[in-house]
């Protein structure tokens, strides 16, 4: 929880710093393309390829700054590699396509839970509440366990009643524990 805020006011003080004005003035044009009058009301179908990669980028350089972007980008393959422009047009199409929820300043829609979102963080929250109480009950029925009420004469008894120990080991032993 911590690392995530930590995060998100990593992000808009690098947005706030940098390339922020690059992300509105590209939805300006596509709003202005697709001749509609709010980017809520952007269809993120009909923005082009070349578009959504252009989008990506300055969204990608808003988010990071300058320096990570660029680092980034030569992981990824450099300025204009596939996987790079994959990248971008994906950040961009889940930018439009959550508008106005998404932002340089909320990472989960860029793609980064793939295509489940807040859902697939919810599955895997059940998955590992599922795991934890399996794991509890695969403990509580655990034979091995150790019975912390039992007394030493009382762990005797019970191997002697279940056969584990003839009746002169249990009188020896008996007799050891002092009763």
């Amino acid at each position: 929880m911590i690392l995530t805020v930590l995060l998100l006011l990593n992000f808009a003080v690098a947005a706030s710093a940098q390339g922020t004005a690059d992300v509105e003035s590209i939805v300006n044009e596509i709003r202005t393309e697709q001749g509609v009058s709010d980017s809520s009301q952007i269809n993120p179908d009909r923005v082009s390829q070349a578009e959504l990669i252009k989008l990506g980028d300055a969204l990608s350089e808003s988010m990071m700054g300058t320096d990570a972007h660029t680092r980034m980008e030569n992981m990824m393959g450099g300025e204009g590699s596939d996987s790079l422009n994959a990248m971008y047009s994906r950040m961009g199409y889940n930018y439009l396509a959550n508008y106005p929820y998404s932002g340089p300043y909320n990472p989960m829609h860029y793609g980064m839970m793939g295509n489940f979102g807040w859902a697939g963080m919810v599955v895997l929250g059940l998955i590992l509440v599922a795991f934890v109480a399996v794991l509890f009950v695969v403990i509580r029925r655990s034979p091995h366990r150790l019975r912390a009420s039992e007394t030493p004469l009382e762990i005797l008894n019970r191997r002697y009643a279940s056969g584990e120990i003839t009746k002169d080991e249990y009188e020896r032993m008996k007799g050891e524990l002092g009763n």
